[in-house]
């Protein structure tokens, strides 16, 4: 019962303490918090502190997903970066396009070396289109075991690293090479940081309960539909569906905060999945997974910088659309600052979020296609 308490305590507590130690602490701030969230979990597990209750940690993972999905969406305006800059539009699918192809062809050549290279694939190319939510959705419908879903995080974390490094510091110069300059005159990107960080909420009870909302109408479609909650396909691609119409209404797009929120609950996660991590089937397996994550994750940056040299887009648009791609949102304002242009911050928050909404449907179809080729 005290090992139990002590769980419940670390999981729901310890993000906040990884939030604080990387924003105040200098020595923690190459760590993000999803890696020491991540790095507790594991280092629990496998180093035998105490006796996990992995019911309960099943229980987290499947909550926390359910209630993050929506809130992460809530803030997505669709009209507005559908009406947003050609390039940023452009750059972007372009993006998208060069993860799908590389997913594929990458998925042939390691499908003899790599079992259920499927699934894999799956939640590689929903994490490099969106990110870590769409990954840990995507292995949830393809019911993949904790182990794999440890195992793309382990190698996300070597491969993002690394990349993250270089976004930071010489990509800048290095796409200046062969891609133009940015020009533009708007200051979107100012309007996108009132948005994102002068709005202070007192509580986030409104964008919880509409979370709880939406899930339980994403549960209520799927039992109507299969007769129970077995599918969880139909379950997360509802909880999408539903997620993104509400992000249409005024009221619920502006809710204070439910993008902070849904990162809170995904670093709940990371404990939780953390703490279910066989770490000698990590020490097994992972060093074939980050050679397939790696693999795709060279061929999309490679491919999307030669389609974007075909189409004239300049270097900052790719750079921020390749960031929201590969990372997501959180991490556009770092890299927008590390390229001296806060412009086009509204434009990488845009497309991050249409990266989360789409990542799940693109998953999820190439999953099983590939699936059906492979077998």
């Amino acid at each position: 019962m005290l090992f139990t308490v002590l769980q419940m305590v670390l999981t729901l507590g310890f993000p906040y303490l990884a939030q604080r130690l990387n924003a105040k602490i200098k020595a923690f701030q190459w760590l993000s918090p999803v890696l020491l969230c991540y790095a507790v979990g594991i280092l629990i597990a496998n180093l035998k502190l105490f006796t996990v209750n992995t019911e309960l940690a099943h229980q987290f993972t499947q909550i926390t997903i359910l209630l993050a999905i929506p809130l992460l969406l809530f803030s997505t305006d669709v009209p507005k970066w559908l009406s947003y800059a050609r390039n940023t539009i452009l750059s972007f699918l372009l993006c998208v396009l060069s993860g799908v192809i590389i997913t594929i062809l990458m998925s042939f050549f390691f499908y003899p070396h790599l079992e259920n290279t499927w699934q894999y694939a799956g939640m590689m190319l929903g994490l490099l289109t969106g990110g870590a939510p769409n990954m840990q959705a995507i292995g949830f419908m393809l019911k993949a075991s904790e182990e794999t879903i440890v195992l793309v995080n382990a190698a996300d974390i070597f491969c993002g690293g690394i990349y993250l490094i270089f976004l930071s510091s010489i990509a800048h110069r290095f796409f200046g090479l062969f891609l133009p300059d940015f020009q533009q005159d708007t200051v979107e990107g100012e309007s996108c940081n009132r948005q994102f960080i002068h709005a202070l909420p007192k509580h986030y009870g409104i964008g919880l309960f509409l979370s709880i909302f939406v899930g339980g109408l994403a549960a209520g479609i799927t039992y109507l539909v299969i007769g129970d909650l077995s599918s969880v396909i139909l379950l997360l691609l509802s909880l999408t569906t539903l997620s993104i119409a509400l992000s249409f209404i005024p009221f619920v797009r502006q809710l204070p905060k439910t993008f902070e929120l849904g990162e809170y609950l995904l670093l709940i996660f990371c404990i939780a999945i953390g703490l279910l991590a066989d770490f000698s089937s990590i020490i097994e397996n992972g060093l074939m997974v980050i050679s397939f994550m790696s693999s795709i994750w060279l061929g999309i940056v490679a491919l999307h910088s030669l389609l974007a040299y075909f189409f004239k887009i300049d270097r900052d648009t790719v750079i921020i659309t390749s960031t929201a791609s590969l990372y997501g949102p959180a991490f556009v304002g770092q890299v927008a600052s590390a390229i001296g242009n806060k412009k086009i911050v509204f434009s990488g928050m845009a497309t991050g979020l249409i990266g989360y909404a789409f990542g799940n449907y693109l998953g999820v179809g190439v999953a099983y296609l590939l699936h059906h080729w492979l077998n």
